[in-house]
């Protein structure tokens, strides 16, 4: 269970259980560490009383808005039927309901995260070197620290270079930083900032993204013991938005 900041993909926390424990027991564990000056979003398949109790007790009101909205174009998952959006931001001129539903929109960004640690991150053929319980939980958290350390060092070249996170490629980043530390291992500490700067600047250069394409994909599966729909063979060519999802939220 992850409890992850969009805009930099940058984890905050983070379990590990067995399988059959139900997913609300991380989710508690993982508030722990939210702090008064988030916003927390959270699926529809986490809701629950105690969590909304828990989070409010970490500086949050618990009086609630709800936002009902539509999208209007035909390609995006869900169109024509209304959603519903609840939310403690209750002040529509702090944070509009446009504003809300696409950062709630942001949040399918957590898939790109757990591709980047189980995909790009491991190069070992196997699943996990280690065949211990305890060694397993060592492993993952050296990857999520890992990752966090890509991730802060590819928000700070963004920063410099006034760019959006997202245009830079975590992959490239990756490669930059790995191939690096040989140069830190072998210089004094005093060329380490040189060293540093030049690294920031590496992780930009060949590393710009082209702005992300629009995509949508139906809600479909390939088993029939499931509340989604199965797949069929129009759904293999799904049509790709025309505009922008924020673009295609309409308010009734």
């Amino acid at each position: 269970m992850y409890l992850a900041e969009c805009g930099t993909h940058a984890i905050v926390d983070a379990g590990f259980w067995p399988c059959h424990p139900s997913e609300r027991l991380g989710a508690f564990r993982v508030l722990r560490s939210v702090t008064s000056d988030m916003l927390v979003m959270w699926d529809r398949g986490l809701r629950d009383f105690d969590m909304l109790m828990e989070v409010g007790q970490r500086g949050e009101h618990l009086v609630v808005r709800l936002i009902e909205y539509t999208l209007t174009a035909p390609a995006l998952t869900g169109y024509g039927e209304v959603h519903r959006l609840v939310t403690t931001r209750l002040d529509p001129r702090v944070a509009s309901a446009l504003e809300l539903v696409c950062a709630d929109h942001e949040r399918w960004k957590i898939e790109l995260l757990i591709d980047e640690t189980d995909t790009h991150q491991r190069l070992s053929e196997r699943p996990l070197r280690s065949r211990k319980p305890l060694g397993v939980i060592q492993e993952l958290y050296g990857l999520l620290i890992a990752h966090d350390a890509i991730r802060f060092l590819r928000h700070e070249a963004a920063l410099q270079h006034e760019l959006d996170p997202d245009r830079l490629s975590f992959v490239h980043a990756l490669e930059v930083i790995r191939d690096a530390i040989a140069d830190f291992q072998m210089v004094r500490a005093e060329e380490w900032p040189r060293l540093y700067q030049r690294l920031l600047e590496d992780i930009v250069a060949g590393g710009k993204l082209p702005k992300r394409r629009r995509r949508s994909n139906p809600r479909v599966v390939k088993r029939e013991m499931s509340k989604w729909r199965l797949k069929r063979p129009e759904h293999n060519r799904w049509p790709k938005p025309t505009r922008p999802f924020c673009e295609a939220v309409a308010f009734s």
